[in-house]
């Protein structure tokens, strides 16, 4: 497992919180986190620890929720009628 990208914070650019990212991509909050894990999401951290996304980088990260795959649900067992 890699170390999260660590950005660093320019004046007038606009940083979201996970859940944020996450309605902005269409995707999980946990998405979000383990996509900054991994690395694939670059990020900052705030003096409390937690992520925050530059919205410009959420936007290039797009391609990545587009090529998620939704989760399937098994199929409901059918009854014999």
């Amino acid at each position: 497992m890699t170390e999260p990208v660590e950005a660093s914070a320019s004046a007038g650019e606009v940083y979201l919180s996970r859940g944020e990212a996450a309605r902005r991509l269409g995707v999980p909050p946990r998405t979000i986190q383990q996509w900054a894990r991994d690395g694939k999401i670059p990020c900052i951290r705030t003096f409390g620890g937690h992520r925050r996304f530059a919205a410009h980088d959420l936007d290039a990260a797009a391609d990545l929720a587009k090529k998620r795959r939704p989760r399937r649900r098994p199929a409901a067992p059918t009854v014999p009628s």
